[in-house]
């Protein structure tokens, strides 16, 4: 029935697919296929058990199906061939089965052949037993951001595959968007999908699903790979606030938003994330950035991204790497961070154990080192969370892994130092190239890095002061609490990311504790530590809150003192001869400071270096960097599986 149809040209089928919210049109039943137990394939002989449904569209059902012989699964897709009567309806099957046939890329669900019978027409596709991200958001209601990061990820990798390949899906949706065993996005039904015009011509059809059509094919004014960026922006709008952003229970009205590009992004979605979304549905298509910029994008190259994803996320919420978890990780350096006991510990005795540490006491040339080490043993652990609902936005944390790729090249590329002329630590020469300079504006305000630390997590907490002026104490309960460099304003983080504000006039009661040790730690710092460089601090006069890191990840191993910001900013404080290594992530070229003994500061960035190389002991010090960043990056790794 279909082989006749398989040399024709791609036919121009224009429709719109009805969804669930838009009931004003498709009000007619389709024709469901009739499937028998055992499908029998008459020109192979092949025999196919037929399993449970797995999903029904608007002429088709969905079955797990296990061959006979091998016992392998798949999924198959049941055509009723008194669905598809007429030639049009053929041809769009014909040019599914063709235009699917030839695809080969990782995120697509995978094509391995049809055949048909006197009743239905049988597609034999990879089994994706995790259903699709429809009955994931019906369980779940809204995803977590690190979450929509990764599954983001792979379905733009899958459309830029197939626009690599010249074909637009025109229906990419939540129901397209499928899930295997291993928890990884397919791309599938290619029902409406086209292979673009050699010349550039635009299609000009409308057909789509109403709340994820493009304006451009309401307009019909043309479309083309456009379509498909529009719609993942929906996907990812859908994915963080349970509904699309164009949703109106009338198709007339859904039509008139998208038109106006009339939709809200709540407050609780995080600011790359808005970001990201508004680019996605820019109104015009040529305002759309390309998926290259798209998997570029400060939302996936910042922020918490798991490498994979336990089966729980289809019915619960996964519990990402608590910051407690996190640290308990470093066992790997026999550094226990989080020890801790029932002993009630009155705060008053903060101040006494404090002034324990004398550092004069210490050999000359650590009295200027703005590290403070305790070895009490006794402990407490600190209880009670203060909770303002209105107040409470999601915190995200970076993965080390995508700096300890980016590090690995520029050491994998350097050119050895003894084949340059290096006139300082850290850069080789002169250059006029616009591109191996540092901005002043990245290197006076972006920068941020640990100026003053006590470690006295044995017993309370570890204590920072950072290059902005925040002073930031992480306790041993696993939350955080911040002041600014003015002293008027703090910031909690508890146990689950999540982050409240309020003044030094306004204390909640169960945190007075914690401010009260807040300001012993800062008191202490401020009077006996010195700060650790000559590196300017960036402007206090903006709101260092507005995008506020803290300290995510500490540990001491037998060479240095590491800290992990939850920027992304990796410190290394060598403990020899009290040299450091300061990693700043920014977009295409991070940034490298190295501080001397004499605490005077050179500040490049990896290009620079991957060019230009540096001295010996740099480099040796970014490569116990990347050993640094590998472990950390298997810590994140294991907690996003467990």
């Amino acid at each position: 029935m279909l082989a006749s149809y398989r040399t024709m040209s791609t036919a121009k089928v224009a429709t719109v697919k009805s969804d669930s919210k838009n009931k004003d049109h498709g009000k007619s039943q389709p024709i469901l296929p009739e499937v028998s137990q055992l499908v029998i394939d008459p020109k192979s002989g092949k025999k196919y058990i037929r399993g449970k449904l797995m999903g029904k569209g608007g002429f088709a059902r969905c079955y797990e199906v296990t061959d006979v012989q091998t016992d392998k699964k798949f999924a198959c897709k049941a055509i009723s061939k008194a669905r598809i009567s007429k030639p049009h309806q053929q041809q769009k099957i014909a040019n599914e089965v063709e235009l699917h046939k030839s695809f080969n890329g990782r995120f697509i669900v995978r094509f391995y052949g049809y055949f048909e019978d006197d009743d239905n027409v049988y597609i034999l596709l990879e089994l994706c037993n995790r259903k699709s991200m429809v009955q994931l958001l019906k369980q779940r209601r809204t995803l977590t951001e690190p979450e929509v990061r990764y599954f983001m990820h792979q379905a733009v990798q899958g459309v830029q595959y197939l626009h690599q390949e010249s074909v637009i899906h025109r229906d990419i949706k939540l129901g397209n968007l499928f899930i295997n065993n291993d928890m990884e996005i397919r791309i599938g039904d290619f029902g409406l999908a086209v292979q673009a015009d050699k010349d550039g011509k635009k299609e000009m059809s409308v057909c789509g699903t109403p709340n994820y059509i493009a304006p451009e094919v309401l307009s019909k004014a043309g479309h083309s790979f456009e379509v498909d960026t529009w719609a993942l922006g929906c996907v990812m709008y859908t994915l963080l606030v349970g509904r699309p952003p164009f949703e109106t229970s009338c198709l007339k009205d859904t039509y008139m938003r998208i038109r106006n590009n009339e939709y809200a992004i709540p407050s609780r979605v995080t600011r790359p994330a808005a970001k990201l979304i508004q680019k996605l549905l820019s109104e015009r298509p040529e305002d759309r950035p390309s998926l290259e910029r798209v998997l570029n994008d400060e939302f996936f190259t910042r922020g918490f991204f798991p490498k994979s994803l336990p089966s729980i996320c289809c019915v619960a919420p996964p519990k990402f790497t608590s910051i407690k978890n996190r640290n308990k990780k470093c066992d790997y350096v026999n550094h226990n961070i989080y020890k801790s006991n029932k002993n009630e510990d009155n705060v008053s005795s903060v101040k006494d154990a404090l002034s324990k540490i004398n550092i004069h006491e210490r050999p000359d040339e650590e009295q200027h080192e703005s590290g403070i080490d305790s070895q009490d043993s006794n402990g407490n652990e600190e209880e009670g969370i203060f909770r303002v609902d209105a107040n409470d936005i999601t915190y995200s944390y970076n993965n080390p892994q995508s700096m300890c790729d980016r590090l690995s090249k520029c050491l994998n590329t350097v050119p050895d130092c003894h084949t340059t002329a290096c006139s300082d630590p850290i850069s080789t020469g002169t250059s006029d190239s616009e591109e191996d300079s540092i901005s002043e504006g990245v290197v006076e305000n972006n920068r941020l890095w640990i100026t003053k630390w006590v470690d006295y997590s044995n017993k309370y907490g570890f204590g920072a002061q950072l290059s902005n002026g925040c002073i930031v104490i992480r306790y041993n309960d696993g939350t955080t609490l911040a002041v600014d460099a003015h002293k008027r304003r703090l910031q909690y983080f508890d146990e689950e990311k999540n982050i409240f504000r309020f003044s030094v006039n306004n204390i909640p009661e169960d945190l007075s504790r914690k401010v009260t040790l807040l300001n012993y730690f800062a008191n202490y710092m401020d009077k006996h530590l010195l700060k650790g460089g000559d590196l300017d601090d960036p402007s206090k006069t903006h709101d260092v809150f507005s995008e506020m890191s803290v300290i995510d990840i500490w540990f001491r191993t037998d060479k240095a003192m590491v800290m992990y910001l939850s920027d992304g900013t990796l410190q290394v404080n060598f403990l020899a001869d009290h040299t450091k290594i300061i990693l700043n992530p920014e977009l295409n070229n991070d940034i490298v400071t190295y501080i001397n003994q004499s605490r005077e500061s050179y500040v490049t960035t990896l290009n620079n270096v991957s060019k230009r190389g540096c001295s010996e002991e740099i480099n040796e010090r970014l490569q116990y960097c990347l050993m640094v960043l590998h472990k950390l990056g298997e810590m994140y790794i294991d907690d996003a599986i467990n």
